[in-house]
């Protein structure tokens, strides 16, 4: 059996993400107490009782009815003349009575011109109140029975509810009825082969879980903003999580893949030996992962391999150390941007496993150099490169591209191989 510790992390940690992710959503639906009269906003009755006395009141804000007058009351009483006391002889009883009916006349003519004063008001009040009263009902009449919203408008307005539901719900529908995978038939249910499924298959589930986590987050903004950011944290860092075991899952997976490859070429070794083929491998997921960096390169210790590339068999350190020799030796010039060009670069690299070498092609930006260009540098370069040697001792111009090639080796009696290229004294170049 294989160790905990070579089982696929993506395995363990896969389950750990999903509970997390199942109690977010828990914890959203716990918290929102209030989510169903929130789901949908109050309906508008249509009740006519109701309906009118909502016109009626709004009506009446729009059109103000003035308050009615007092009544005027009946006509006044007239007042008569007192012309008893005025006598019945002479002038003086003449004058008397007449200074009488004056005064008499007089308090008539007050009283009668204050009543006529209040009933054309009263009247003027009533004409203004039957005016408005009319305005009103005309109001009334044309005024809009208030309708329900359709269904689809009122549930267009609580979109997180439906969205967020259906992503948490689906998420966890599809993770709960996820198939497992199909395994490679005849292999070593421990071997790098099956292991290599598994972590493909773990790091499958990673979009449901963002899935998920975005579903529980947009169902605690129906709660209140605190919600939110208390399940939105929860899911942000569900989300980062399952991205980051997926990323893994995924580069694990390519080192079970770079080992079970690896094992095929040794079977198939084996099988022309007529020898039995070596049992499967069975990696560590932290020598898996390091496989899948790599990409299963290893570069022999001390060997022109390892000083020129990177741990990915790149030619990263050798095109490096040829910007360094370059800008150092005026090997180039300076654009307009002030940045240095070399007239040559590091295009790519065979290296050779068996001997540790490296065989470098540079391709040439400048047309006025060729491949002897190159050998005049040949000394600082395997200095800066930190290599023994350049096999041949001069660079070649490959007839099928014009790149520039070169062997580096670190071997003491390193033979120089043959090699498919012009000679170097020739003239020509591309």
């Amino acid at each position: 059996m294989v160790p905990e510790s070579a089982k696929p992390s993506s395995v363990k940690g896969y389950g750990a993400w999903a509970l997390a992710l199942l109690i977010a959503g828990f914890l959203a639906i716990s918290l929102m107490g209030t989510l169903y009269a929130r789901v949908l906003p109050p309906v508008e009755r249509t009740d006519p009782v109701a309906s009118k006395a909502a016109i009626e009141a709004k009506v009446a804000a729009e059109h103000p009815v003035p308050q009615p007058l007092p009544e005027p009351g009946p006509y006044p009483d007239q007042v008569q003349a007192n012309v008893g006391l005025c006598g019945y002889n002479g002038t003086a009883s003449l004058s008397c009575r007449r200074a009488a009916i004056d005064r008499a006349d007089a308090e008539n003519e007050r009283r009668n011109s204050a009543w006529q004063e209040k009933s054309d008001a009263w009247s003027d009040r009533q004409r203004e109140i039957q005016d408005a009263t009319s305005d009103r009902r005309r109001a009334e009449i044309g005024a809009p029975v208030p309708k329900s919203r359709p269904l689809p408008a009122r549930l267009a307005e609580r979109w997180q509810f439906w969205v967020g539901l259906l992503l948490l719900g689906g998420s966890i529908a599809a993770g709960a009825n996820r198939e497992q995978p199909a395994l490679p038939a005849h292999r070593d249910p421990e071997g790098a082969a099956v292991a290599a499924v598994k972590a493909d298959h773990a790091a499958g589930g990673a979009p449901l879980a963002v899935a998920g986590a975005a579903g529980a987050a947009l169902l605690a903004t129906l709660h209140s903003f605190g919600a939110f950011v208390l399940v939105g944290g929860l899911a942000a860092l569900v989300a980062w999580g399952s991205v980051a075991s997926a990323r893994r899952n995924r580069l694990t997976a390519e080192g079970y893949r770079v080992a079970d490859a690896q094992w095929q070429e040794q079977a198939h070794a084996a099988e022309h030996a007529g020898q039995p083929a070596p049992p499967e491998p069975r990696v560590a997921v932290a020598q898996a992962q390091n496989l899948g960096t790599t990409g299963g390169f290893v570069a022999p210790e001390g060997s022109a391999m390892a000083a020129l590339l990177d741990a990915a068999g790149r030619p990263n350190p050798a095109a490096a150390a040829w910007f360094r020799i370059a800008q150092a030796m005026g090997l180039g010039s300076v654009d307009a941007a002030g940045r240095f060009q070399p007239w040559a670069a590091v295009e790519h690299a065979v290296w050779f496993a068996d001997t540790g070498d490296v065989e470098l092609a540079f391709r040439l930006d400048d047309v006025t150099k060729t491949a002897a260009d190159m050998t005049r540098v040949t000394g600082p370069l395997l200095r800066e490169m930190r290599v023994r040697s350049l096999i041949g001792g001069a660079f070649a111009t490959r007839h099928t591209d014009g790149r520039v090639i070169g062997r580096f080796t670190n071997n003491v009696n390193q033979a120089a191989p043959a090699l498919a290229v012009a000679d170097v004294d020739d003239d020509w170049d591309f």
